[in-house]
């Protein structure tokens, strides 16, 4: 495994590798490139009805247990077993073809969405038996986002590479914001049944496109499969370099505890006694403010300094989950989270752009 590179100059005290001077063009031109489209296009169609999906687990664990705790189990099973499956993510990208483990991860989470439908549609379901379809599912999507990641410098030109990470991060926030939206509705016409196969058939989309797009062929690593032995380098390369490893801990902080607030949404929508709609409509206003904020990144972060938009959203994140716990009303709690979305987006777009377009890839 050949050691990253970092180019660029490294701000350390936010952990945001500063880009050299960089022309400012809109970047959303980049979906002019048929793979991309392509790809961004199904991305964005599955993952909505992923968001859906992730809205109606909480949903169905509350309708059966009526306990906060099962909110907190069912968002460990599924953010916690993605996290876990890392390390082996990054050496299934390295090594194997990345369309070829996004087609099997993807298909892995389409099973695990009809099993879903199946046993909900069944009257089957359980608190366990739906925490254990979605650590399977879990598993499944935490062995695909590194591929997922990889590929899309695969699909865009060198020079647009900076587009292609704005974008499919857009393409990421914007199903974050539809995809709770139309749960919303769908819980209330169809309940949870009707989102579980939306969800399922929406990774139909995906195994088409990766079938129809080419990716630019690109070397893979070489040597014996030691996961333990290329975690521990990669683990060593990372704390060797304070910059990298302070960009790692924001970005978890960042994306795992909002996630995780956002899993109590359905004691929320209880707490102020709305109905499945309105509950829907919480965890959409996240990734509308998102949205908000992705348009803002890929039309105008060349403008700033990297490293500013990191503190700058760190500190606004922070204070939006503080006036978020201090709510008065719904409608207070539907402005929290709108900024908490325009914060995230921020931040997380600013870190993963500078990380992924000035650092090698492991080889």
């Amino acid at each position: 495994m050949s050691e990253l590179r970092a180019r660029g100059r490294i701000t350390a005290a936010s952990g945001v590798p500063e880009a050299p001077a960089v022309r400012r063009q809109n970047s959303f031109r980049v979906l002019r490139r048929r793979n991309f489209a392509l790809f961004w296009t199904a991305g964005l169609l599955s993952n909505t009805g992923t968001w859906m999906q992730t809205v109606a687990v909480p949903f169905v664990l509350f309708e059966l247990t009526h306990s906060t705790v099962w909110l907190g189990v069912g968002a460990l099973a599924s953010l916690g077993t993605g996290l876990l499956m890392g390390p082996i993510a990054g050496l299934l990208a390295d090594r194997f073809s990345r369309r070829l483990v996004l087609f099997m991860t993807q298909a892995g989470q389409m099973l695990a969405a009809f099993a879903l439908f199946a046993v909900w549609k069944s009257g089957l379901a359980t608190p366990g038996l739906i925490v254990g379809i979605v650590v399977v599912s879990g598993a499944a999507g935490g062995l695909g986002i590194a591929s997922w990641q990889a590929l899309v410098p695969q699909l865009v030109e060198p020079d647009e590479l900076l587009d292609g990470v704005r974008i499919n991060s857009l393409q990421f926030m914007g199903a974050r914001a539809f995809g709770p939206a139309l749960a919303g509705l769908v819980l209330e016409v169809f309940g949870p049944s009707g989102a579980f196969l939306i969800n399922a058939i929406s990774f139909l989309i995906v195994l088409v496109a990766l079938l129809a797009v080419r990716p630019r062929p690109v070397p893979r690593a070489q040597g014996q499969w030691r996961v333990l032995d290329h975690f521990r380098e990669g683990l060593r390369y990372l704390l060797a370099r304070e910059s990298l490893w302070l960009a790692v801990v924001v970005m978890f902080f960042i994306s795992f505890f909002p996630s995780a607030l956002l899993q109590l949404a359905p004691a929320i929508a209880k707490e102020f006694d709305v109905g499945q709609g309105a509950y829907g409509l919480i965890v959409a206003l996240f990734g509308g403010g998102a949205i908000v904020g992705s348009v803002f990144v890929a039309m105008f972060a060349d403008r700033f300094r990297r490293s500013a938009l990191v503190i700058a959203g760190s500190i606004s994140i922070g204070s939006a989950v503080v006036a978020l716990g201090l709510a008065p009303s719904y409608p207070v709690v539907l402005v929290c989270l709108g900024w908490m979305g325009i914060s995230y987006i921020t931040i997380s777009t600013a870190l993963s752009t500078s990380i992924q377009a000035r650092v090698d890839e492991l080889q």
